[in-house]
């Protein structure tokens, strides 16, 4: 096919096309040959290893091709080959969101470090011995995250002897303005992060549904601070994907939230988003 416009402005209008909405990707392969080399990278940008299919073609891909290509990995080691995730944290250093569940594999921490994070979604194994001591958060891979998630899902509150003291490097990470606890995690460390991490903006409680979100805030003192939302997300695997691609996710929905209280539009006291 012949060029109608300038090439470097026929290739804007496809990249743009295939920002816009992933799902015509394929359709954009198929105009011509020069259109497939601009476009198919973007097929490859967000790698969910619980797809099958994306996997088979990464898997098919050479190391050269998504080394600067991958840039979000949402992780589900239920599913997901140790192999690849190596591979893939290991090779490509552009990788800047990065979500696991359930939990994250020690020696993938080298490769961690390595990369300049901005979003981190992970699970916390002992809510005590993952911050206190050699401390997780001290490590490299911290120091350019904006967007911290941190789930816990093990003891009940009352099981665990969980402290600021063991948490308090949280407020010294220079580049976090967004910070997300589960529910049990939220319990333990959400009144001391509002008074000790002054530079976040957004400050979420994450809960399965929103019966245990209700629980929550009636159980909880009243907060004022309007950075603060609890919020449920029933399906968080979901939502990371949705994150990882640009669109509609937690964080967008608890920004718009906070934004109408600065506003006046809702009390500053509220802080469970229902709608």
């Amino acid at each position: 096919m012949d060029p109608i416009f300038p090439r470097e402005l026929e290739r804007e209008i496809f990249e743009i096309a295939a920002i816009g909405n992933r799902q015509h990707i394929p359709h954009l392969l198929l105009v011509c040959r020069r259109v497939h080399q601009w476009i198919d990278p973007y097929l490859y940008r967000v790698v969910d290893t619980s797809d099958a299919m994306l996997v088979a073609a990464v898997k098919a891909k050479t190391d050269a091709f998504l080394k600067h290509t991958v840039r979000h990995l949402v992780v589900d080691f239920h599913h997901a080959e140790e192999d690849l995730v190596k591979a893939l944290l290991f090779g490509c250093p552009d990788v800047q969101t990065l979500h696991f569940a359930p939990d994250m594999h020690i020696d993938l921490l080298p490769a961690l470090d390595a990369l300049q994070l901005k979003t981190l979604s992970m699970w916390v194994d002992n809510p005590v011995s993952w911050a206190s001591g050699s401390s997780m958060l001290e490590r490299p891979m911290f120091l350019s995250i904006t967007h911290l998630e941190l789930d816990y899902d093990g003891c009940s509150p009352t099981e665990i002897p969980l402290t600021w003291d063991d948490w308090s490097h949280l407020a010294s990470l220079p580049a976090l303005t967004h910070l997300a606890f589960s529910e049990i995690l939220a319990r333990y460390l959400l009144l001391p992060t509002l008074g000790r991490c002054g530079r976040l903006q957004t400050i979420v409680a994450i809960f399965v549904d929103m019966e245990q979100a209700r629980a929550f805030v009636e159980d909880f003192p009243v907060i004022t601070d309007p950075r603060m939302v609890a919020i449920a997300v029933t399906d968080l695997f979901h939502d990371w994907v949705r994150q990882a691609r640009g669109e509609d996710d937690y964080w967008g929905r608890a920004e718009a939230f906070i934004a109408r209280k600065r506003r006046g539009d809702i009390d500053a006291t509220r802080y469970l988003l229902e709608d």
